[in-house]
């Protein structure tokens, strides 16, 4: 027998982010619809984010590691903002570190035994709760049950784990277009051997989705078909592009997007890895002997607005043949080579300006 009374109450629902309230006249709102309106504002906001602009660090949040003395070494992380994989804006207010060792000897059995020993560092989103205030209700409740907090402030943590965030879509996007940058484009007319536009895009396809399976399956990972190996016009260089675009965005996104996912509900998992360390572990894998790498290059980062709009107005250098060129002998040609630039083209060894 106990002498206070338990109230027994069911684990509520996370509410649809879909669903938003519909006000009628009369209608008494409590917890549950004031819940959902926001769940509907911030899952849109969400949504959108992850929908049209992506994920990554934005600013900050640079990671190195410097020696932290007795406890060995420590990963420094410094202030700043990101946006996960769930269109969550997270901020890191100040600089973080952690130290290594005391984190290697209290997860031992998590360390891989591999050579060198890779951990990587990965910010989420969390959110607390906060301002405690008194809030009425029946008596005979314990003095915990007195207070509540009455915000909920957003909020972060750093990991270090032994398993990297998953950014499928991160990664399928890196590789479909350093794919589609590598098709060899034509030099004026289209010859014979450039694909049709309907074979190049059936080349996409057959390069990045299984064949003969159903909508959801991830595309093939590397593709097996080399970009180098197809031609396109290059006068018509603008078709073929928008043509790979619209298969990335119809048929390849959707694949390696989660499957089965209804449109408004975010991934489960939203944290975004920062940076891989390979480390040189003692054989009881409990302290560090040496920092081999802070790998950054897999983190994933996005640009502002105004720094794409900056970078697409700024124009390119460009390498063009000098007003002199020096003599090739190498070729079988003449050391006096001349000035002229159609000579100059035809050499072997250009000295090159930039404009």
């Amino acid at each position: 027998m106990t002498d206070t009374f338990t109230i027994v109450t069911a684990e509520a629902a996370a509410p649809d982010p879909a669903k938003h309230v519909n006000y009628v006249q009369g209608m008494v709102l409590g917890v549950d619809d004031f819940t959902q309106e926001f769940a509907y504002l911030s899952g849109r906001d969400q949504w959108l984010a992850r929908e049209a602009l992506g994920y990554g660090v934005l600013r900050g949040l640079r990671v190195r590691v410097e020696p932290g003395g007795a406890d060995g070494p420590r990963v420094y992380v410094s202030s700043g903002v990101a946006l996960t994989a769930r269109g969550e804006l997270v901020c890191v207010p100040d600089d973080q570190c952690a130290y290594l060792n005391p984190w290697l000897s209290a997860n031992q059995a998590r360390v891989p035994a591999s050579t060198p020993a890779t951990l990587y560092v990965r910010l989420c989103y969390s959110s607390c709760a906060t301002d405690s205030q008194p809030i009425p209700g029946e008596p005979c409740r314990d003095d915990d049950d007195l207070m509540a907090p009455s915000r909920i402030k957003d909020w972060y943590r750093l990991e270090l784990t032994t398993d990297p965030p998953a950014q499928v879509e991160e990664d399928g996007l890196r590789a479909f277009v350093a794919w589609l940058r590598a098709v060899r484009k034509s030099i004026g007319l289209s010859p014979v051997e450039a694909l049709s536009l309907e074979d190049f895009v059936a080349a996409v396809r057959a390069a990045w989705l299984p064949a003969g399976e159903g909508e959801g399956s991830p595309p093939l990972a590397p593709p097996y078909r080399l970009a180098e190996e197809l031609l396109i016009p290059g006068y018509d260089a603008d078709s073929y592009l928008r043509a790979a675009l619209r298969v990335w965005t119809n048929e390849v996104r959707p694949a390696l997007s989660a499957q089965g996912q209804a449109c408004a509900r975010p991934p489960a998992d939203g944290c975004i890895l920062l940076a891989a360390l390979d480390l040189e572990l003692t054989n009881d894998r409990r302290q560090v002997l040496e920092v081999l790498e802070v790998r950054e290059a897999e983190a994933p980062f996005l640009l502002h607005l105004r720094m794409l709009q900056e970078w697409l107005l700024s124009g390119e250098n460009e390498a063009l043949p000098a007003e002199s060129v020096r003599a090739e002998q190498a070729y079988g040609l003449a050391a006096d080579v001349g000035l002229a630039h159609e000579y100059a083209r035809a050499d072997h060894t250009l000295s090159l300006i930039h404009i």
